[in-house]
């Protein structure tokens, strides 16, 4: 295997000409290559951009691809080894996202170039560049219900094929909630939690408050436990508005795979109906989830009750609703700080509103 370069910004048109050699790839050579950091939020863990590509001759290959890395920063990569992100979603589109796309069961972006180095945890992406597609917003008032559900029809469709499925659950780079280097974490969000109820003593439903704070927060490992015998599928981890785009012909396609994981349906479709929903789309909260379960069963899932399912969304917003105080406690720019404080009181309206209180109580 070739070296991966630390940064997007070092990528070289003769590195990118051996990498694509190196995967079999086909290509007539590089005249030019440019670069340019993606405009709006890029993560503090990775570095996200556009490459324009001036081919010597003829090719299929497009002229302008989005390169993804990890961040060359110590605290990064530190990160980075414990939660895997990248190489969570260079698994997924060496191993998964072929299925996805060859069954149709959602728009993916294709992948153009995936090299990973598993000694180091450096890795590099070429995604397809959507230009003509619109960026999804979570700040801008929120799906209406047709749209949502037909997302949560592709969501269903991709939980419905993996249920229980040992084949993709086996992936050595696909984590659950038991892999042990999650349990670093638990003092950060413990401090998230602390720092937000201390600044905003008045937030949370007191209820709620005492039972998320004697569970999740202070027996966080039994609670882990918990969440890993629950029946599970593959979740996308991160399934919201700002992670679609959106095309003229109406399909939308789903980016940002990099928090995959083995894990219960309410993770995703706890999170993409707290933070993702309108006025119109609320009001039709109990059609959405009776289509959710409808094509979750037809697609190989299980013939879940509403009950069921509302106690497997309670187990989803227990992780989000925690997890999202030290989102909200960190310090962003502007429109971060103003997105993670939407997803934070959606996800505590969708909390009361599942009964998180009841459920996780009884766990």
């Amino acid at each position: 295997m070739i070296g991966i370069p630390a940064s997007l910004n070092s990528v070289t048109a003769e590195w990118l000409t051996s990498a694509f050699e190196d995967q079999a790839i086909a290509t007539p050579g590089i005249s030019s290559l440019s670069y340019e950091p993606m405009p709006g939020i890029v993560g503090a863990l990775g570095e996200i951009g556009i490459f324009t590509i001036d081919w010597a001759g003829p090719t299929d290959l497009p002229d302008r691809l989005v390169g993804k890395c990890p961040l060359d920063d110590d605290m990064a990569k530190l990160f980075n080894s414990v939660m895997q992100y990248y190489r969570r979603e260079s698994g997924f589109y060496a191993d998964v996202a072929p299925q996805i796309r060859d069954a149709g069961l959602m728009k993916l972006p294709e992948c153009y170039l995936n090299v990973t180095d598993p000694d180091s945890d450096q890795n590099l992406l070429l995604i397809e560049h959507c230009g003509e597609a619109t960026d999804g917003d979570i700040l801008a008032g929120g799906l209406e219900p047709e749209p949502m559900l037909r997302l949560v029809e592709d969501l269903a469709r991709v939980h419905g094929k993996y249920w229980l499925d040992d084949k993709v659950g086996d992936l050595p780079w696909l984590l659950d909630w038991s892999t042990e280097s999650f349990q670093l974490g638990i003092p950060v969000t413990q401090e998230g939690w602390s720092t937000f109820r201390n600044r905003e003593p008045d937030f949370f439903d007191p209820a709620l408050a005492e039972v998320l704070d004697r569970t999740y927060i202070n027996d966080t490992i039994r609670l882990l436990d918990v969440m890993t015998n629950r029946p599970w599928t593959f979740t996308h981890g991160d399934y919201e508005l700002d992670n679609f785009l959106f095309c003229s012909d109406d399909s939308v396609i789903i980016l940002d795979w990099q928090t995959v994981m083995k894990s219960f349906p309410g993770v995703d479709l706890g999170w993409f109906l707290a933070c993702s929903h309108s006025e119109a789309s609320l009001a039709e909260e109990r059609t959405i989830l009776d289509r959710y379960r409808k094509v979750l069963a037809e697609s190989g899932g299980p013939e879940w009750s509403h009950d069921q399912l509302i106690e497997d969304l309670a187990f989803g917003m227990m992780f989000h609703v925690t997890g999202q105080t030290v989102t909200a406690t960190a310090d962003y720019e502007d429109r971060a700080k103003r997105r993670f404080r939407h997803m934070l009181e959606g996800c505590h309206a969708a909390a009361l509103r599942w009964n998180v209180t009841e459920v996780i109580a009884e766990a």
